[in-house]
């Protein structure tokens, strides 16, 4: 008998670690705010305020968080949510501060924001603040009503892939014997360093095969593979030992110029520190200049029982032989340690009242998915029958929900639905916090009152032999009839993976630098001409994106050998935002697309379907089907099923078979198109009302 329906999709997000510093913030007068960096999320740039003292008057005993719409997009619906961590980066136990806001028709000079409070400023004072600082956890959900899934960005995937399959490679690398095909437009768009060397002066600019010294194969393998995904492979991939390799990646990475795997590289590396390694690992962050990894180097010797141990190592005599002047800086940090705690109290509440509140904000490796159960069916399953979610990727680490909708065991006598979170890939230890609420049908998040120990999120240590963690009593099946929508039953569950290394990696930037590829134009090799706009572009970026364009550059067709190609049957403003997608994976927000989005979002689903780039597909989906009324379901429809659309056509359909939308749709002239240009559809829709 086959299992329940199911369906998993990703949602739009972005979790932050917001850190503060308390102890200066709490000087702010009431309604005063400190804000975190601008935050990217579902497609959307966002922003927190702390109100140390309150919003206002009439909440100054809390502490509260506000969520601001940063973007000019200003028809926005998001589920935002905060909660302290506690001293060792577990999440408190008070309930989690949760809520859905919608942002609509926000005029462009209005700041759009809303928050909430989340504690007693007495309590996060007695039980939050570590070092004076407080951290708060925040995740920002961006929830379409649509409900057509769109994959997360793939540019990493398919770049790795052009990698793999080495099409239009133009530069090959050899080391000790060794030889490595690469594109040149990709290693200067990454690395500015390779850009000098290939598009520069410089005489690698017109060789086509360089040999590379001071640099092993297996580091620069792995170099490369990041240079085109932003990814490193699994530990247990790495040739060498831990150190050895990062160290070496470490001095690639700052040979070339690439600062996020220099952090990388670093937060790796600071993994490994102990008393017999510290001194290593401080001469190499020395050597390369990593100073984040130096200063926590220096941290770990200046503790007076780690010093007395590593100082007896060789790596340490070599240490002081090589960078006195790290010694003397050792020797400095001792001495201001000891002044430290000689300093007046005075003094140090002096400073903090004179400076500006320091904050950091950290982006969290996370994912939120919406879990859809067939509910209806799964209340049949026996005990123990498990109901599973495709794979998820969150943090480096792919996982896997599994539901039970009558208990995994028989000790609740299948009164309470189950749901475990399931680590799938083999990693060092990790610390994760996994969240489930519930959603009804507006989207709207379950109120989170579980002051009982049947607690909503956890924190919870994985390694490599226990690999799972949730709840064996989540909800008693009872509580789960009201959000019960059309049979289903929609899970929001959210993954975040904590580093809690002091180096924070700043977020992928491959689309950033492809953008900026695009926008410079270094090493075009194929031109198009649409309607008399000519548009530069590189072969190996397209063929990587598109199977069609593919086929044209290095196929057999024509369009193999010519250097400019004449496009037809589209238009260049359609042509230009289809472009910088292959190149970023991003759309430009909806202001900048003029009077008619619905429009374009048609040009572009065409466009997208014509070269197979599936998700631009379902994004144009997505976006056309906010557009959806009963003047424009018809034409929407048409398109759907023109560019072969299923997920689009479906919704509209839904749409239709509405009464009081189809008593007015059907007087449109698109309905009388749609009937005359498309007669299966008008059977679909008839057998869809029941006519």
């Amino acid at each position: 008998m086959p299992g329940p329906e199911a369906g998993t999709t990703v949602v739009g997000s972005t979790a932050v670690q917001f850190r503060v510093d308390y102890e200066q913030a709490k000087q702010l007068p009431i309604g005063e705010s400190v804000n975190s960096d601008v935050i990217p999320a579902g497609g959307h740039l966002w922003s927190i305020e702390f109100c140390p003292r309150g919003g206002s008057n009439d909440d100054n005993e809390y502490v509260s968080i506000h969520f601001s719409l940063m973007s000019k997009n200003r028809n926005v619906k998001a589920i935002f949510e905060a909660f302290l961590l506690d001293r060792d980066g577990k999440p408190s136990s008070m309930p989690t501060a949760r809520a859905l806001k919608s942002f609509v028709n926000i005029g462009p000079d209005l700041i759009a924001s809303w928050g909430f409070d989340i504690a007693e400023r007495n309590l996060v004072e007695t039980n939050y603040v570590i070092d004076g600082h407080v951290t708060f956890m925040c995740t920002i959900m961006v929830i379409h009503d649509s409900l057509v899934p769109v994959p997360p960005s793939d540019i990493g995937t398919h770049l790795g892939s052009l990698l793999d399959h080495t099409d239009g490679t133009d530069v090959s690398f050899i080391i000790d014997g060794e030889t490595f095909h690469a594109h040149r437009a990709v290693l200067a768009a990454r690395s500015p360093v390779f850009k000098a060397e290939l598009f520069g002066s410089m005489a690698e600019a017109t060789m086509s095969c360089i040999t590379l010294q001071d640099i092993t194969p297996s580091t620069f393998k792995v170099m490369l593979r990041f240079i085109y995904t932003d990814d490193l492979p699994l530990e247990e991939e790495l040739a060498d030992s831990p150190i050895e390799m990062f160290q070496n990646l470490l001095a690639a990475a700052d040979r070339y110029a690439l600062d996020r795997l220099k952090f990388i590289c670093a937060q790796r590396l600071l993994d490994e520190v102990s008393v017999e390694t510290v001194a290593t690992i401080l001469a190499c962050a020395e050597t390369y200049n990593c100073p984040a990894l130096k200063n926590k180097c220096i941290e770990f010797f200046v503790v007076e029982e780690n010093f007395k141990e590593a100082m007896f190592t060789e790596a340490y005599g070599l240490l002081v032989l090589k960078f006195p002047s790290l010694t003397a800086e050792l020797r400095k940090r001792f001495e201001s340690i000891a002044m430290l705690t000689q300093l007046p109290s005075l003094v140090l509440k002096k400073r903090a009242k004179t400076a500006e509140p320091e904050t950091q904000t950290t982006i969290v490796g996370s994912a939120v998915v919406q879990f859809r159960v067939d509910y209806q069916q799964a209340k049949q399953c026996p005990v123990g029958k498990a109901v599973h979610s495709d794979i998820i990727s969150a943090g480096g680490h792919l996982w896997r929900i599994e539901c039970y909708p009558c208990g995994d065991t028989d000790e609740n006598g299948g009164r309470y639905l189950s749901i475990f979170l399931r680590k799938k890939s083999k990693s060092r230890n990790i610390t994760a916090i996994f969240e489930v609420f519930l959603a009804d049908g507006a989207g709207k998040p379950s109120k989170p009152s579980y002051a009982e120990t049947k607690k909503v999120y956890g924190c919870f240590e994985f390694d490599n032999d226990q690999g799972d963690t949730g709840w064996r009593e989540f909800h008693h099946k009872s509580y789960l009839d009201k959000f019960v929508i059309e049979g289903h039953i929609t899970f929001v569950c959210s993954i975040m993976v904590i580093d809690n290394s002091p180096i924070p990696v700043p977020p992928s930037e491959i689309g950033t630098h492809l953008g900026r590829l695009l926008d410079h134009a270094d090493g075009t090799d194929v031109s198009f001409v649409v309607d008399g706009e000519t548009f530069l572009a590189h072969r190996w970026v397209l063929a990587a994106r598109s199977p069609v364009f593919r086929a044209e550059l290095f196929g057999s067709m024509t369009e193999a050998t010519m250097q400019s190609i004449t496009l037809h049957e589209m238009a260049p403003a359609t042509f230009r935002i289809m472009l910088r997608f292959m190149y970023t994976d991003g759309l430009p927000e909806d202001d900048e697309l003029g009077d008619s989005p619905l429009e374009i979002f048609q040009d572009l689903l065409a466009a997208a379907d014509r070269y197979a780039l599936d998700r631009l597909k379902l994004m144009c989906a997505q976006k056309l089907l906010v557009h959806v009324t009963v003047d424009t379901v018809a034409t929407v429809l048409a398109c759907a099923e023109t560019y072969n659309c299923p997920e689009l056509k479906n919704k509209c359909l839904d749409f239709f078979a509405v009464d009081k939308h189809f008593k007015k749709a059907v007087f449109t002239d698109g309905f009388v198109m749609l009937m005359q240009k498309f007669p299966t559809v008008t059977d679909a829709l008839r057998d869809r009302v029941g006519a």
